[in-house]
């Protein structure tokens, strides 16, 4: 029996990954819709939050803080979405068509700014915090955040992916945040995304994910 070279394969192993890596930072580079390794999302500001999930009578109404990302949920629905929370709910056929068409004329990668864990536990019970969480249905089922509701960023049967989509209303008096494991975890942005280009308002990130959730109820 021939002696199996375990060091040789793991070299060879490690070569193929490297270059993947590389391959795919190289991508990410020159691709318009790559991520910005380098830059940090932006962190929404507490006063921002406040007027966004404090009823209407209590907000001050001299506050002009904003947050400007490189491509705002505002920027992006701004010509699209009108402020009448009452429009019809499309189909998940066409939100489908509408994610696809955004993306083939917005070639700039959308930055969704992002909120901490402090900010996520002041506002957990908000009536107006509406949390999904982009995990898997298996992980969301075993344990999730709050009264989170699932919408799996990769789910392989796209009709699904896209009814769960067209289950949100377009309410503009309500904030979105989307979280998922956390960390490199890429599908809370995906899902962030997709309700920017679908016409959805105030769409934030929960960067630190059921990771650093589930460290903290230690």
């Amino acid at each position: 029996m021939k002696n199996i070279n375990w060091k040789q394969i793991l070299n060879e192993t490690l070569f193929i990954v490297a270059f993947a890596v590389v391959i795919s930072i190289i991508y990410n580079t020159l691709n318009p819709k790559g991520i910005n390794l380098l830059k940090k999302p932006e962190v929404v500001s507490d006063t921002l939050l406040e007027k966004l999930l404090t009823p209407k009578e209590t907000i001050d109404t001299n506050s002009n803080d904003t947050i400007s990302p490189e491509i705002t949920t505002e920027a992006v629905t701004s010509s699209k979405q009108k402020t009448d929370t009452t429009t019809p709910q499309p189909n998940s056929k066409e939100l489908a068509a509408k994610v696809i068409k955004e993306e083939n004329n917005n070639s700039q990668f959308i930055e969704v700014p992002t909120i901490t864990l402090q900010q996520l536990l002041k506002y957990l019970d908000s009536p107006k915090l509406l949390l999904i969480d982009a995990r898997s249905e298996e992980d969301y089922t075993k344990e999730h955040i709050g009264k989170a509701i699932n919408i799996f960023a990769f789910e392989e049967d796209l009709n699904k992916y896209f009814q769960k989509l067209a289950s949100i209303p377009f309410d503009d008096s309500k904030v979105i945040v989307v979280y998922c494991e956390g960390g490199t975890c890429d599908a809370s942005h995906k899902v962030a995304t997709d309700l920017i280009r679908l016409g959805h308002k105030n769409v934030f990130v929960y960067a630190g994910g059921w990771e650093e959730w589930s460290k903290q109820k230690k």
